[in-house]
């Protein structure tokens, strides 16, 4: 399957590595739109950043919800659209995940939940940092080519099949420093 309609490498990186990184997919303004819409979710929200990783999925609230997927969709879409085939993409579910600085935000190596039946269709997530990430401030880590051997069906509840070799998966990763408005593609069931 071809992932993106022109760039042929990019869909065997996806397909080969599980991911693949394109810097400057959003522009300056459009950064500055989401963090917007950011500040006006945390406001409606009256949420604290606090000191912990969290996804704004977790708030529970159906017209922050619905803001914060119509306002990333009305960013993300036009970018994507121009890289990928857009009859053979579906956007799930946009939202905001926010990894605050501080040492218990972080998540250890985890393949993300399945969001497909990944024996008929194959599932993507889309990371697009709104801030500058390295090292120290919480830049993105993958393990290439785990996409391959991950459990088909993932979930809180579903033991898996890497859980105890974190040290080894952590050896493993490949670090992605991105810039602000960089896009990275992820397989679904990439480890990072």
């Amino acid at each position: 399957m071809r992932w993106f309609t022109d760039d042929v490498l990019a869909s065997k990186q996806l397909t080969v590595d599980g991911y693949r990184h394109f810097s400057s997919f959003l522009s300056p303004d459009d950064v500055a739109r989401a963090c917007g819409l950011y500040e006006e979710v945390l406001r409606r929200s009256n949420r604290p950043m606090g000191d912990e990783w969290w996804v704004t999925t977790l708030l529970g609230d159906s017209d922050v919800s619905a803001l914060i997927d119509g306002g990333l969709r009305t960013i993300v879409s036009p970018r994507l659209n121009r890289i990928a085939d857009a009859d053979s993409i579906q956007m799930v579910l946009l939202d905001f995940a926010i990894k605050p600085p501080s040492t218990m935000s972080e998540l250890g190596p985890h393949a993300d939940h399945s969001i497909t039946d990944e024996s008929r269709a194959r599932g993507a997530y889309l990371w697009i940092p709104l801030q500058d990430t390295n090292e120290y401030n919480g830049t993105l880590y993958v393990v290439p080519g785990s996409h391959n051997h991950v459990n088909r069906v993932r979930s809180l509840h579903v033991p898996a099949r890497f859980d105890g070799s974190f040290e080894e998966i952590r050896r493993s990763a490949v670090r992605i420093d991105c810039q602000a408005g960089d896009m990275v593609a992820m397989s679904a069931g990439l480890v990072h």
